[in-house]
């Protein structure tokens, strides 16, 4: 599920006043914390998300670059991707909305399928060696 059509099901689930923009930094937001969290923390990175980062200049580290349209795939695909990103921005829309019970329904649904990708993505994807040696022999 590409984002244009994310923003269209949480559109259609929860009618607001947000740009589409908004919404779209708010997904970057999204991919850059699975970026730097779980991604980098693993080898092999896919090819496509590496092509979409960039070398920080001051630390040298990679950041995911922010979306600028809505027709690119989202870091985490299906079955974890598509809820995770709706009710991410069901609970951003509700943050500034000030709606806090809402809010605190949306991040505990948004928190769950985190927890779920990170833990198949640990599951199916080799970690780093820690700095200064291997201390496990796969």
């Amino acid at each position: 599920m590409q984002i244009d059509e994310i923003i269209a099901r949480v559109d259609s689930l929860e009618p607001n006043q947000y740009e589409k923009e908004t919404k779209l930094s708010w997904i970057s937001q999204l991919d850059g914390k699975i970026f730097s969290e779980i991604i980098l923390t693993h080898d092999g990175a896919p090819t496509r998300l590496l092509e979409h980062s960039n070398k920080d200049d001051d630390t040298g580290q990679l950041i995911y670059m922010p979306y600028e349209s809505g027709n690119e795939d989202p870091i985490a695909g299906p079955p974890y991707g598509e809820d995770m990103y709706c009710y991410y921005l069901e609970a951003m829309i509700a943050l500034h909305n000030m709606e806090t019970s809402k809010y605190n329904q949306q991040m505990l649904a948004y928190n769950n399928a985190y927890t779920e990708f990170a833990n198949w993505y640990n599951r199916t994807h080799r970690p780093c060696p820690a700095k200064g040696g291997n201390r496990f022999k796969f």
